[in-house]
């Protein structure tokens, strides 16, 4: 069963946001669910080591940037959308857009956020980060990350195709949950893909390249058999499912897997990496998160769930 009773939409005005908002007043309508539209306010101080600082005065500065939000806020809906939704309008403050996302949601019972990803290449997001991926590895509850390129322009607000990647752990099987009980809901095809890394590393262990397949001939045919197995913990009547074994890197074929099949929500599990793991290791989940054709719904567990058995 799916009960949404509160979305949280982060917004910083941006065509990003914009097309986010598409998905959170969808959402909102089908599930009758309080759309809380959050921006928040970060004000970083001039230069410390200039003893003159000729700063404006914090408290007015803060409250005209926060009647300039009130009144942009006001423009992000038509009025016969806002009529079918509950809005709430938030403004906060603070030094991190992530943080003050994640402490608002935790604090008032947020079942999803559903926000906009600039979808930065790798050397942007190698400098500068980003605001959604914080927000993925550390929210209290799934996210919902739409791209520049997801509005309602460009993809049915009614997924009729939904993906859900599979690596047999704990939390994909969460992710599957979601994905079974969205493609009920919304009468899709259910796509599972489990990606195999294929190449043997280190390359001196061999004198020349060896793929997983050459030593496990049957690996395709043992996954497919493993996801099977794996499906029939659920309830899966009536639903249209479609197994997949691909061999590469996970987050490549995700995304073109995505990109090929027209997937219209891509569910993913993340294992919330702390900040020396991800900088370290990364995440499929980021990397989806940034790259797919799609809007991706990220789950982990445990959390606050809003897909209940």
């Amino acid at each position: 069963m799916i009960t949404i009773k509160r979305i949280l939409f982060p917004t910083d005005f941006s065509k990003c946001a914009n097309q986010a908002l598409c998905h959170a007043t969808h959402l909102a309508q089908t599930f009758g669910s309080e759309l809380i539209m959050l921006h928040t306010i970060v004000i970083y101080e001039d230069d410390p080591h200039n003893p003159d600082h000729r700063f404006p005065d914090m408290v007015e500065c803060y409250e005209s940037m926060e009647a300039i939000a009130y009144t942009r806020m006001d423009g992000c809906l038509d009025e016969e959308t806002s009529d079918k939704v509950k809005m709430t309008k938030v403004n906060v403050r603070g030094i991190s857009p992530a943080r003050e996302i994640i402490e608002y949601a935790r604090k008032n019972d947020v079942d999803l956020i559903t926000m906009g990803t600039h979808g930065k290449t790798a050397v942007r997001h190698f400098l500068l980060g980003s605001v959604a991926e914080k927000v993925v590895r550390s929210a209290p509850c799934p996210v919902l990350t739409v791209g520049p390129e997801h509005g309602a322009e460009t993809r049915s607000m009614v997924y009729k195709r939904i993906l859900v990647p599979i690596d047999f752990s704990e939390p994909c099987k969460n992710a599957l949950r979601y994905g079974i009980s969205l493609s009920r809901l919304y009468g899709a095809h259910l796509d599972l893909l489990h990606v195999v890394e294929g190449w043997i590393h280190p390359a001196f262990y061999t004198t020349w390249d060896k793929s997983i397949l050459d030593f496990m001939p049957d690996i395709k045919t043992r996954a497919t058999e493993a996801m099977d197995e794996l499906v029939k913990e659920f309830d899966v009547d009536g639903l249209s499912i479609e197994m997949h074994v691909a061999e590469g890197k996970p987050h490549a074929h995700i995304v073109n897997f995505a990109e090929e099949k027209e997937i219209d929500l891509t569910v993913i599990s993340t294992h919330g990496l702390g900040a020396i793991d991800h900088l370290l290791l990364g995440s499929t989940a980021d990397k989806v998160v940034r790259k797919a054709p799609c809007p991706v719904l990220t789950v982990k567990h445990p959390e606050h769930e809003f897909v209940t058995d």
